[in-house]
């Protein structure tokens, strides 16, 4: 099911008129069924792989090559 807005905005074209009581419970419905979702399948987090540190300067490197950094000590 998809989200039902009354306005326009950044989410695209409103219906232009204040939302039926089944169409604030279906909304309500989708957000609650996407959320237990994600607290089902929490997504698997990035972790560090190493840090190195060179004299004064320390850089990150994340399992995904993410790399953070240089910071000075």
């Amino acid at each position: 099911m998809t989200i039902v807005y009354r306005t326009t905005g950044a989410w695209g074209v409103g219906q232009g008129y204040n939302l039926t009581a089944l169409q604030v419970d279906g909304n309500f419905y989708d957000l609650d069924q996407r959320i237990q979702a994600i607290e089902d399948n929490p997504p698997e987090p990035v972790n560090i792989s190493n840090i190195i540190v060179v004299g004064t300067q320390m850089t990150i490197y994340l399992e995904d090559a993410t790399v953070f950094g240089p910071f000075t000590l």
